[in-house]
């Protein structure tokens, strides 16, 4: 699987991104806020 992470604040994109690409077989990931992102690296 092909990681992906998404950084939104509209959960409604966070959403339809998440859903389209786990059903492409990416592994995703998504956060409100880069400072998500990097706490979580």
């Amino acid at each position: 699987m092909k990681p992906i992470w998404i950084v939104d604040d509209d959960q409604s994109i966070r959403f339809v991104l998440e859903k389209a690409l786990a059903r492409e077989d990416f592994a995703v990931r998504s956060f409100t806020s880069p400072r998500d992102v990097l706490a979580a690296l």
